[in-house]
């Protein structure tokens, strides 16, 4: 259903100021200012200034108007000369860029698209294009328009904003006419908003577009990727919520309404626009994307229903410390969810495993249902989706058919589908929906997939349909939409009555052709085309060598009424009589049948979109909750990996964190129920690697995922918090440490008695005792919550007293190590780290063997140890 929403009141898309070009010298022709503004005119915020559906209609208005427009002799008024002032075509680009302030805008003339102003060094920094200065409109570049889809692609990757003015009018349907050709702005092209069959298939990670508004004291937050047709909202979020929502959902673009918004979006790598309206952030979306010509594509991104579920907390410094989503040097390969999503066929796939990620279940018989249909497909116990597994995933074939429909719905969403891969988008739906299971009664409860089983004899239907619209063999050379569409010869619709005039011009010009046969006495006699020269293209012309040519004059058989075309020293070419007035016929008839096709075509597409696209979407996600859920499985049949239960205490059995490979160190760690752990020893010994692995280990189990352990049984979360790394916020005026007492109160806010806390060298930025101090009341706290608490520290004193207050609800551990070579405090011994969770407490930090390792030289190290023996016996 189209959503009826009032736009908003926007100031401005674009707040780029305009720049003016400098004055030309006296004795130069006058250079027009394309960034002045015309009195005469109001400026409008920046919009497409006509819609691609009435293009047509324009054209034929044109057409129809021609004769009007002429003046009573017949001849076009004369062009004004640059002397009286800028020409119509300077005055037409000079409004087309005022109308689209901010954007790197491409001007189509003839066979070239035209670049003006300040724009010209920006193609030539991301382009490569040189320049010249015309008279009229001062710096220009071109690029021929064949090349304009990979132009667009090149310079949004490089964080332009792509406005395109194309001609709306054909030659032929104009020929007559005086004046400028018309343009129009209809698309706009950024990092988020570019979708369409002609940038081919998208193999980048997600370009969310989000909207951020101010509300009284929270923020209102909606997010939609237009390429995978996903969206993720979040109402009444605060600080903490909405930096976990942007870490998420990275924004490529965001629109803002008001400074706290702005503040948060300015933090992130995205393309901030900031706007003045009382819209809430759908309707912000909705003009933003309406302007920018791709509404249609938002709109399907809008009728996915919100998650109803409630999800394990992670803010935006857990999915950072513990790396889940992205890795700490901003790769998705080294991230936690990386692991299982290796395992997933589809691009589909692995954004939903990227989901349950980054938003565990808290329901346990949910989590229960997800282990347990993971487990079964990887054992082939569902026979009723063999056929879809087979042809998706078994294969080979699942990336590349879900990466081809993931590329066409969303082109087909924002009516800017290719003939080919539409056809190739509709016969891999078809197919999709001829494996998906009539009967889903015996599928496991987390693979119920009654939508998609709702739609399946609807997509088939509608598929089959639209095929049989199709020419096959067009749509396979991709010959465009002229000539994609079938029609039947009886047919009354616009393209079929233009495509019978196509045919009854060519049909006039063969009956022209066999009666020239027979007044030249040539029955072999064909039509002759040549390109180049002065004229360019010339067709249909009579071809005779000199020789013919001379007989034919002899015997009348060519007058005067014959137009010598050109000539050779071997042969001469003639216009006939009567052929210039088919010939411009025929054009005319290309023309408004192409005009009609790309009418139809449009229609085509967006009818389709209407009617197919809301099941397409059901029938693909289902895919990619197979797929997802089979990579749960395959990971759980890894060596190493085992499904957890579900209960009160935590029993991990040779454990290790999940993203280590080859050889390495597991252990073993029992915690009873809101239990505290502190865990101390050597810096580098493996103390924050352990603190990740079971941070980790609650989340992977409660996104239904295996763990990497020999046996887990672990507790249900509500949230886990982390404070982990050295991290600070200068430019918010932020130190190190008061970083870290930020995160300690987002835990001791909001943790409860079944959250994970997990506090990583907590006081060490300041003075020692005040560090010490802090540190101790903060875990204090937390075991007087009942919290359970991973608290790493080199506090050896604090860990001593707080097992010592607490002995049932505090447990100490250490990482093992051994020295080689000497007294364990010497630095003349080697330390060996081995990585090995023992109960008790560390001796030492070994500060000191660190600072050796790190390089410090020998002079300033025995320095240290002098000092360090010093204040001990103080």
């Amino acid at each position: 259903m189209k959503r009826q929403q009032q736009q908003p009141k926007i100031s401005s898309f674009f707040n780029k100021k305009a720049k003016t070009t400098a004055p030309a010298p006296a004795a130069a022709p006058p250079v027009v200012d394309l960034t002045a503004e015309d009195p005469a005119e109001t400026t409008e915020p920046w919009r497409p200034a006509l819609d691609p559906a009435t293009v047509p209609e324009n054209a034929r208005a044109a057409l129809n108007n021609a004769h009007d427009a002429m003046p009573e002799s017949g001849q076009r008024p004369p062009p004004p000369t640059r002397e009286n002032g800028p020409t119509p075509m300077a005055k037409q680009i000079q409004q087309l860029i005022r109308d689209n302030k901010g954007c790197f805008l491409a001007v189509e003339v003839g066979y070239k698209y035209k670049c003006f102003g300040t724009d010209v060094p920006r193609a030539a920094k991301t382009l490569g294009i040189g320049s010249w200065k015309d008279a009229q409109l001062g710096d220009m570049c071109t690029f021929p328009t064949g090349t304009i889809d990979d132009k667009i692609r090149r310079l949004v990757r490089d964080g332009h904003r792509v406005a395109v003015a194309r001609q709306t009018e054909r030659a032929a349907l104009r020929q007559k006419s005086g004046g400028t050709f018309s343009r129009a702005v209809d698309r706009v092209y950024s990092r988020a908003t570019l979708v369409g069959d002609e940038f081919g298939e998208d193999t980048t990670d997600a370009a969310w577009l989000v909207a951020a508004v101010d509300t009284e004291s929270t923020m209102d937050l909606l997010a939609v990727d237009l390429r995978s047709q996903r969206r993720a909202a979040c109402e009444g979020a605060d600080k903490d919520k909405a930096d976990a929502f942007v870490a998420a959902h990275p924004p490529a673009e965001a629109l803002v309404v008001g400074a706290r918004a702005e503040r948060l979006m300015r933090s992130t790598d995205a393309s901030v626009a900031t706007f003045d309206t009382e819209g809430d952030a759908e309707e912000l979306l909705l003009a933003y994307c309406e302007a920018a010509g791709v509404a249609s594509a938002l709109e399907r991104c809008l009728e996915r229903a919100p998650s109803s579920t409630v999800p394990m907390r992670l803010d935006a410094s857990t999915l950072r410390d513990l790396e889940v989503l992205v890795a700490s040097d901003g790769s998705t390969t080294g991230a936690a969810v990386s692991v299982v999503a290796r395992h997933a066929s589809t691009k589909a796939g692995r954004n939903l495993l990227r989901d349950w990620f980054r938003e565990p279940l808290t329901d346990k018989s949910a989590i229960e249902a997800r282990q347990h249909a993971a487990r079964a497909l990887h054992d082939d116990q569902v026979a009723a989706l063999t056929p879809l597994v087979d042809l998706l995933l078994k294969k080979g074939s699942g990336d590349k058919l879900a990466k081809r429909a993931d590329g066409a719905r969303a082109a087909l969403a924002a009516r800017r589908a290719r003939p080919s891969k539409l056809r190739e988008l509709l016969l891999g739906a078809r197919a999709v929906a001829d494996a998906l299971p009539e009967n889903i009664s015996s599928l496991p409860p987390a693979l119920a997939m009654s939508e998609a089983s709702g739609v399946r004899k609807d997509v088939l239907a509608k598929t089959n349909a639209a095929l049989e619209r199709l020419d096959a063999d067009a749509c396979a050379d991709d010959a465009g939409p002229a000539t994609a569409l079938l029609t039947a010869d009886d047919d009354d619709d616009a393209l079929a009555v233009a495509r019978r005039s196509c045919r009854d011009a060519d049909a006039a010009l063969d009956a022209k052709l066999k009666e020239l046969r027979v007044t030249l006495r040539k029955p072999a006699l064909q039509w002759t085309h040549i390109n180049g020269g002065a004229g360019g293209r010339q067709e249909f012309l009579i071809e005779a060598t000199r020789s013919e040519a001379e007989g034919f004059m002899r015997r009348g058989a060519i007058d005067d009424t014959w137009h010598v075309a050109s000539e050779t020293q071997k042969v001469r070419r003639f216009v006939a009589p009567g052929v210039s007035v088919l010939v411009s016929n025929r054009a005319v008839a290309v023309a408004e049948a192409d005009l009609a096709a790309d009418v139809a075509w449009r229609k085509f597409v967006a009818d389709l979109d209407d009617e197919l696209s809301a099941s397409l979407r059901k029938i693909f996600d289902a895919v990619a909750l197979i797929d997802a859920t089979r990579a749960l499985g395959r990971l759980g049949g890894e060596p190493g990996w085992c499904w957890p239960a579900l209960g009160q205490d935590l029993d991990l059995e040779a454990f290790a964190h999940p993203t280590l490979t080859g050889d390495m160190v597991t252990n073993d760690l029992k915690l009873d129920d809101g239990a505290c752990l502190v865990l101390t020893g050597p810096n580098a010994g493996g103390k924050s690697s352990v603190a990740r692995a079971v941070a980790l280990a609650s989340i992977y189990a409660q996104a239904g995922a295996p763990v990497f352990a020999k046996r887990a049984a672990l507790p249900l979360r509500d949230a886990v918090f982390t404070r982990m790394g050295a991290a600070d916020a200068l430019a918010a005026g932020r130190s190190t440490f008061l970083h870290e007492l930020e995160r300690a109160a987002v835990a001791l806010e909001h943790a409860t008695d079944k959250s994970l806390v997990v506090l990583d060298e907590l006081g060490r930025g300041t003075a020692t005792h005040d560090g010490v101090a802090v540190a101790g009341a903060a875990l204090d706290a937390l075991v007087a919550r009942g919290c359970a608490t991973i608290f790493v520290t080199h506090y050896h004193d604090l860990a001593a007293s707080a097992r010592a207050a607490r002995p049932g609800k505090v447990a100490t551990y250490r990482m093992a190590y051994a020295a080689v070579g000497g007294g364990t405090l010497d630095i003349e011994s080697e330390l060996v780290m081995l990585y090995k969770l023992v109960e008790g407490l560390a001796d030492e930090s070994f500060g000191l063997h660190a600072a050796k390792a790190a390089g410090l030289p020998d002079a300033v190290l025995r320095l240290a140890q002098a000092k360090r023996e010093a204040l001990e016996s103080s």
